[in-house]
C-alpha cells in the first residue's frame, strides 16, 4: 500500500477521535478538539488525493493547496488512465473542490490564527468527503 494512502487513513482516524473528543471534553478545550480535526481533515483529502496520483505513476505537488492535485487527478483521467470508477472519482474530487478554499484555510489556520472560524456541518461533510475518498482508494488499490 503507498505510503501517503496509509499516512490519509491515520489522519482520517485522529481526525474523527479529536472531533469525537470535542463533544465530550471540558469546555476549555473544545477548541483545541476542533483544530486537531480540522487540520487532521484537510490532511486526510491531500495525502489520498497524493496517494491516488502516485498509484498511476504521476508526480503530485508537494505543496498543500488541494486544487492543485485535484488538476493533476483530473489530467491524468483525461489521459485515458484507468481507475476504477471514474464517475464516483470525479463526483469526491468536485465536492474537495467547491470546498477547497476552507479545506486548505484549515491546513495553517488550525494550527496558527486566532480567526480560525468553521461549523459543526463543515467538520461532518469534510469527514463524510474522507469516508468516500477512504473507500474509493481502498477499492482502487484492491483492484490494481
Amino acid at each position: 500500500m503507498s505510503m501517503l494512502i496509509n499516512n490519509a487513513k491515520v489522519s482520517f482516524e485522529h481526525a474523527k477521535t479529536a472531533f469525537n473528543t470535542s463533544k465530550l471534553c471540558e469546555p476549555d478545550m473544545t477548541e483545541a478538539n476542533i483544530r486537531k480535526a480540522c487540520f487532521e481533515l484537510q490532511q486526510t483529502m491531500e495525502f489520498f488525493l497524493k496517494g491516488l496520483i502516485e498509484l498511476k505513476g504521476e508526480a503530485f505537488i508537494e505543496k498543500h493547496p488541494l486544487q492543485l492535485n485535484i488538476n493533476i487527478l483530473l489530467n491524468i483521467i483525461e489521459k485515458g488512465v484507468m481507475f476504477i470508477n471514474i464517475q464516483e472519482l470525479k463526483s469526491i474530487l468536485d465536492e474537495i473542490s467547491q470546498n477547497a478554499y476552507k479545506f486548505n484555510m484549515w491546513e495553517a489556520s488550525a494550527r496558527y490564527k486566532n480567526t480560525f472560524l468553521t461549523t459543526e456541518n463543515e467538520i461532518i461533510k469534510a469527514l463524510d468527503i474522507c469516508g468516500k475518498l477512504a473507500d474509493y482508494c481502498d477499492n482502487e488499490i484492491n483492484c490494481n
